[in-house]
Formats: C-alpha cells, structure tokens, sequence
C-alpha cells in the first residue's frame, strides 16, 4: 500500500528498432523509469534525445505511468536520436524571421 492504493506491477514492453524487452515496473512510478530501462536494455547512454510513445502520443517523463494510461501488457516504442543527428537538425533550420517561397 503506498497512501491507500495498492501498488501494482505492470508488465511493459519496450520496442526499439525491432528489437523487445520486457520490464516489470510499477503503476505509480513515474515514466522517467521506462526511460531508464529502456536505456539500459538497448544500449542507449550516448542518446541525446529518448521518446517514449504509447498509443501514438509522448509519454511525459515527470508524470506517473499510471495517470497516462499505461496498463499491465502495454507496448511502448521507443525512439532515439543521437547527438550528431540532433545538431544537424538544429544547424540546418532558417532563423524564425527567414521567409522561404
């Protein structure tokens, strides 16, 4: 019991690149967890940038799994981006005021 409720576990799949893990975590937790074990599963530490989507929308990492909808048997996909390929990204982008035709 964590403040009345009961703490249940949930059985969350993780998907990168084809590639699953499964990890158990709790309801209440928040989902910076999942990041984490997602990390670790795939080999992500050098990952600039981490999305973690359930059922087409972005998990928030500072909000319990629970209260997002996260459910015992949920697929996550995960989605990584490196640090070279954020940069690049950010170099190539026109100022807010530059106007293309």
């Amino acid at each position: 019991w964590q403040s009345g409720r009961i703490m249940t576990s949930l059985a969350i799949t993780l998907s990168f690149k084809g590639s699953t893990s499964r990890v158990l975590v709790v309801g209440s937790e928040l989902a910076g967890v999942l990041e984490a074990h997602a990390q670790a599963a795939f080999g992500l530490k050098d990952q600039a940038s981490l999305k973690l989507i359930l059922k087409g929308k972005k998990l928030k990492l500072a909000e319990p799994l629970d209260a997002q909808g996260v459910h015992d048997g949920a697929k996550v996909m995960v989605m990584a981006s490196s640090t070279a390929a954020v940069a690049d990204v950010q170099q190539g982008r026109a100022g807010p005021t530059v106007r293309s035709f």
